[in-house]
């Protein structure tokens, strides 16, 4: 105890000095001889040699806690105190030291806690290093779940660990990320639970619909006020990743009972409402048509005759929409630019229609 108190008050009073090597060993020194003390004690005969055997490890992780507050920028401690929680892991399972296997979890709590105070205090400030030490340590806390299972470590809770981490991630991602980015890491990390849930690895697909819909509420409310025309290529993106995790969700995944209402209304929504909000009025018309060939495209692919009927039904807004709207408020040029562009997906459409009408039966 004197050794923890006397290296903890010299951390405190050294935390300004500009050259602490020979502090930071002398602290290592000490935390080694007491591993070798505990260790001792495992190994001692006599009931009187263990009489601090259930206390010591808990005042050990305290000692390096407490020392790594005082002395390590707050950027690095969520990595450090994953990987101090995955060591008190494998000495737990290995049964070289008596300790509750609740512990390597409030261990990883503190880092998840840390790492979201960090980000939110870094607000859009994050460096290559911070992104770095950050996903780092999400990484390990993957390591330590998927040893935990293995060994089907803690019986007293269960914890859903796939939740967790999305949420951790979600948070750093969120405080971080620039808005345009957004949509695209909810449809990836929609895409990437649903892949979880189908190969067995996660448990709830709905997570993955969770991210997915959030996803779509970006789109649809609040990505408009970021639209630039430079980074266009962002926006075709998530129409893609969106469309990628319709094929996975309807192709693969059969236990799903309202795929249709909850996966293709959403999308439809999002998309029109987000080019409604974001593009001229004048060339609306072709951009919404051009959606309902995608969903007619992906209905063939898929052999759905839903899509057939949300496609169909936004072909006849785009037609009465250029009945009442363009064919009178647009200009010459735009206008039959727009009749030309909605007659040639139009014709598309007609014939892939009637070659793949067969895939709707």
């Amino acid at each position: 105890m004197s050794s923890i108190l006397v290296s903890v008050y010299l951390a405190i009073d050294e935390v300004n000095a500009a050259n602490k090597t020979m502090l930071y060993v002398t602290q290592a020194t000490c935390i080694l001889l007491s591993v070798v003390y505990s260790y001792l004690q495992i190994k001692c005969l006599k009931e009187k040699g263990k009489m601090f055997i259930a206390i010591l490890p808990i005042l050990q992780n305290l000692w390096i806690i407490t020392l790594l507050f005082i002395q390590v920028e707050m950027a690095y401690l969520p990595l450090l105190f994953m990987l101090l929680a995955i060591l008190n892991f494998g000495l737990i399972a290995y049964k070289k030291i008596d300790l509750v296997p609740e512990s390597v979890l409030m261990i990883g709590l503190l880092s998840i806690l840390i790492s979201v105070l960090y980000s939110i205090k870094e607000l859009n400030k994050f460096s290559l290093l911070d992104w770095v030490l950050q996903l780092s340590s999400i990484a390990l806390l993957i390591v330590l779940v998927l040893l935990m299972n293995k060994k089907d470590f803690v019986k007293s809770f269960k914890i859903d660990y796939q939740i967790v981490i999305n949420i951790w991630l979600s948070i750093i991602m969120f405080s971080q990320l620039e808005h345009k980015w957004l949509p695209v890491f909810w449809a990836v990390t929609a895409i990437i639970n649903l892949c979880l849930y189908y190969k067995k690895i996660g448990t709830k697909k709905e997570i993955s619909i969770v991210y997915y819909l959030l996803a779509n509420f970006h789109l649809a409310f609040i990505s408009f006020n970021y639209y630039e025309s430079k980074f266009e290529f962002v926006y075709l993106i998530i129409f893609a990743l969106l469309a990628l995790y319709i094929f996975i969700i309807y192709k693969y995944i059969e236990d799903f009972k309202f795929r249709n209402s909850i996966i293709i209304y959403p999308a439809t929504f999002s998309i029109g409402l987000f080019l409604f909000l974001s593009f001229d009025k004048g060339i609306l018309t072709f951009f919404w048509i051009l959606e309902s060939l995608g969903l007619l495209i992906l209905g063939i692919i898929l052999k759905e005759k839903y899509f057939r009927y949300v496609s169909l039904s936004l072909v006849g807004v785009c037609v009465i929409r250029l009945m009442f709207f363009d064919l009178s408020n647009a200009d010459f040029l735009i206008r039959a630019l727009v009749l030309l562009g909605v007659g040639v997906v139009l014709l598309i459409m007609n014939t892939l229609f009637k070659k793949y009408k067969e895939r709707f039966d």
